[in-house]
């Protein structure tokens, strides 16, 4: 009687191989796992040296808000993602003083009535009529983060409406001379003298019963106007094509 051949992949010895194989493949697929893990979830270096800086900045400009006598302060830092971040307005409101509390910021304007009237004098004192003047603060309301209630004002740039009762609104050369009247006044109110860092936006609007006119202005061209000593129609003109 010959004897029977087994099978090699009917013994044990092959069985016990493929299990040590499947056990070694999935240790390499588990460490593998662990490693892609780790540097996900590690900060890149750039990443944590720009946290670093941005954290020894807020203590320096948190320093320098708690000295002096300034009557005007310095906005708090805006959290963005949480990292913070300075932001360089004004704060003009008479509410809490900026601190680093957290809060979010939303758009927000608010009038500024003793400048109105400040503008509004120089505006008459100038000889010119049937003209209002409204100034008004552009910038952002903080929200306290877990109260949603209005914490400050920080004012951005300052913005003037001008309203004008005009006998003609198709006579360019009139309407110039009006324009460059007015621009002259509230030249004498640039941006580093109201609230706000940036150049504001001037609004002028020239009505003629139902009709107007309306014509934006931005306070960076007024002074090179004002300058220039245009007038008339060819400063209507010139404000027109730089709409």
């Amino acid at each position: 009687m010959k004897p029977t051949l087994t099978e090699p992949w009917k013994g044990w010895r092959w069985k016990a191989a493929v299990i040590v194989l499947g056990v070694v493949i999935i240790a390499v697929i588990t460490a593998s796992a662990f490693a892609m893990l780790s540097l996900c979830c590690a900060p890149p270096p750039f990443f944590a040296q720009t946290s670093t800086a941005i954290g020894l900045t807020n203590d320096a400009i948190q320093s320098t808000l708690g000295t002096g006598e300034a009557q005007t302060q310095q906005a708090p830092l805006t959290r963005i993602a949480d990292l913070e971040v300075t932001f360089t307005a004004e704060a003009v409101s008479t509410g809490t003083p900026p601190t680093a509390a957290p809060c979010y910021f939303n758009w927000a304007t608010q009038d500024l009535p003793e400048l109105s009237a400040e503008v509004q004098a120089a505006i008459e004192d100038a000889g010119l009529e049937d003209m209002t003047v409204i100034a008004s603060a552009y910038g952002e309301n903080c929200y306290a983060n877990d109260t949603n209630e209005v914490q400050y004002f920080a004012a951005m740039q300052t913005d003037f409406r001008v309203t004008a009762q005009v006998d003609d609104l198709e006579d360019t050369e009139a309407l110039g001379n009006l324009t460059a009247d007015i621009l002259a006044v509230l030249n004498e109110f640039p941006p580093d003298e109201t609230p706000g860092l940036l150049p504001g936006q001037i609004t002028l609007t020239f009505m003629k019963g139902s009709e107007q006119i309306v014509l934006p202005v931005s306070m960076e061209v007024v002074a090179q106007m004002v300058e220039q000593g245009m007038r008339g129609a060819r400063l209507w003109v010139a404000l027109n094509d730089i709409r």
